[in-house]
């Protein structure tokens, strides 16, 4: 990159030669409004204007709590013209885990979008240790005119700003400067900053462009609704947006997208797995309507655009055919115009591993998906699928800026621009993610197949992520469940699954003491833990230790199992510690009934 290639820099370039072309969107599908990329401009300069006339200075930190909205990337692109690191906070964090996250980053200003984030920080700010102003996007009664500004409020701050003072720290801004700070959980739920430079940042965009040239100049649209505190879903929205000119449409709830999307008409599409998942129960659901003739033609249509694909994929590129065309044309453009994914050619999966029937379906679509792995820490891309190649049960192959190599254990290890300089204030784990000769750790086993492929075998570390992209310490949880009366042990399950469970054993020397406490007659620890009345003690015990638990660590179904974890069994290590593969593998049939019938309400 050039000394000053940064997203505003980029911002500046499409004000200048599209001005009146639309940029982004928000509001509800229905009434959308609409910035242009000189009005977008010019928003983020007053935002960035407001930071300054605040007093934040270069380098310090700004955190925002908030969901998908244009204000949201308005700001962001804001901190970055003042010269401050945007540091996003999931909106699901508890009010104590918000405050910590603002602490450690040392955040001397807040954004938050309403009511509920703007409450969190109230019930927290004697506990605050550096943020001098909390800004609100919506209207909130009752603020604390002394500590809260309505974000028309805070922008009319910047009016007495010089505009050169603005440009000068734009122009400062240098290639290992921080385009942001990315809070993410270690093995032990400790919540980790990721320092991301703007020279990583242009790194994985250059090359992944260079992957899918069809990512054209002012040509493209998205859509924006997974967490943008989520490096996938920043770096697609913000990044794609400033190198590429995409037109992006906010979406502030997933539970919406069905509404935008039909009205977006994206080019470029990113959901998680479960999202994937989702369209893909709907869309069977709606197929196993069809009947008679109608579902054969449907049936005959999927297998014969999947079976073009696998083709295509085996010959190293796009073969077509008659039959493939008539398909498309009588069943499949049918099926991707209801969706509103008719003019989408990329679409990408990341944050947990794709399931390869779900893959494949969507490649029956016409819509292959590209699984992109990476991490927070190598910002975002390792690897992905060659352009309308992708190999189901791959992750792809390593972009071009970025090395790999695997460690005896076959552990993946990455070197390149693109990798994390570091944790904000940890420099103990710094040293654990980054070794002497500069290649990080990912903590994930795969290996490289004869044709350069990258594939993912298993998790060195115990963290997992939900197929929401949610990462999860399980020893937090399961020490919560072990102190449940009763309970001996705990296993939280939930690697690449929409929700979590787990699976507790009772303690043989408590077991009879529970029974008296709950009327039942005690006979023995396997005819106890199917006690009806003792599962419904479980479960009531389980929801107080939900109530402190950010929404996507709380446990929504669990299993008493009849016996004790052992060493016997192979279940537990001779110092007693979990071995979790062992563990999902004997008691497989009790997991999948907990996943069998979804979450329980």
């Amino acid at each position: 990159m050039s000394e000053n290639d940064t997203m505003v820099k980029d911002l500046q370039k499409w004000a200048t030669t599209a001005p009146d072309q639309p940029a982004l969107h928000g509001g509800e599908p229905d009434a959308l409004t609409t910035l242009t990329w000189a009005k977008y401009r010019d928003e983020v300069y007053r935002v960035g204007k407001a930071l300054i006339a605040l007093g934040v200075g270069p380098g310090e930190t700004v955190a925002m709590v908030a969901n998908n909205r244009p204000e949201w990337l308005i700001a962001d692109l804001g901190i970055l013209a003042a010269g401050a690191v945007p540091t996003p906070i999931y909106v699901t964090n508890t009010a104590e885990q918000v405050a910590w996250v603002a602490n450690h980053c040392e955040a001397t200003v807040v954004i938050t979008d309403s009511r509920e984030q703007h409450d969190k920080f109230a019930a927290q700010r004697p506990n605050l240790d550096y943020a001098r102003k909390l800004v609100v996007m919506d209207d909130v009664a009752g603020r604390d005119p002394e500590w809260t500004l309505s974000w028309d409020e805070f922008l009319a701050l910047g009016d007495s700003v010089d505009s050169e003072e603005l440009e000068q720290r734009i122009d400062d801004a240098r290639p290992d400067d921080l385009v942001m700070l990315c809070y993410t959980s270690g093995t032990t739920g400790e919540p980790k900053g990721v320092q991301v430079t703007h020279r990583g940042w242009n790194a994985v965009l250059d090359s992944v462009r260079a992957d899918f040239s069809l990512v054209r100049d002012l040509q493209e649209r998205s859509v924006s609704y997974l967490p943008l505190c989520h490096i996938a879903e920043h770096i697609m929205t913000l990044g794609l947006q400033s190198k590429a000119g995409v037109e992006v449409f906010m979406c502030d709830d997933v539970t919406k997208l069905r509404d935008y999307l039909p009205v977006a008409h994206p080019t470029v599409f990113l959901a998680v797995p479960r999202v994937w998942e989702k369209f893909e129960a709907a869309l069977r659901a709606r197929l196993g309507e069809a009947t008679g003739v109608k579902a054969k033609l449907a049936q005959w249509a999927l297998a014969t655009e999947l079976a073009g694909l696998q083709a295509d994929i085996a010959a190293g590129e796009k073969t077509g055919g008659v039959r493939r065309t008539l398909a498309n044309r009588l069943v499949i453009s049918k099926i991707k115009d209801a969706l509103g994914l008719d003019e989408v050619r990329l679409c990408l999966s990341g944050s947990a591993p794709m399931n390869p029937a779900t893959a494949d379906f969507f490649a029956s679509l016409g819509l292959p998906i590209h699984d992109v792995y990476g991490s927070t820490e190598s910002t975002a891309v390792m690897s992905i699928a060659p352009q309308g190649l992708p190999r189901s049960g791959t992750v792809g192959k390593p972009i071009s800026c970025v090395q790999i190599q695997f460690a005896p254990d076959g552990e993946i290890l990455g070197k390149g621009p693109t990798m994390t300089p570091g944790y904000f204030n940890s420099p103990e784990l710094t040293s654990e993610l980054l070794d002497a000769d500069g290649w990080l750790h990912t903590g994930d086993v795969g290996h490289l197949d004869d044709d350069g492929f990258l594939h993912i075998t298993d998790r060195k570390k115990d963290l997992f992520k939900t197929s929401g992209g949610k990462y999860v310490a399980p020893q937090l949880l399961e020490a919560r469940l072990k102190r449940i009366k009763g309970v001996g042990e705990a296993v939280a399950i939930g690697d690449g699954k929409a929700y979590i469970c787990a699976l507790l054993t009772l303690d043989p020397d408590n077991a009879q003491g529970v029974a008296a406490d709950l009327g039942i007659e005690f006979d023995d620890v396997a005819a106890l833990a199917a006690d009806p009345a003792l599962i419904r003690y479980i479960d009531e015990q389980v929801a107080l230790v939900n109530a402190d638990l950010a929404r996507f660590e709380q446990i929504k179904k669990v299993a008493v199992l009849p016996e004790e974890l052992s060493m016997e069994a192979g279940e537990l290590t001779p110092t007693m510690k979990l071995k979790r593969n062992q563990i999902r593998e004997t008691h497989a049939d009790t997991i999948a009934a907990l996943y069998a019938t979804g979450p329980t309400p």
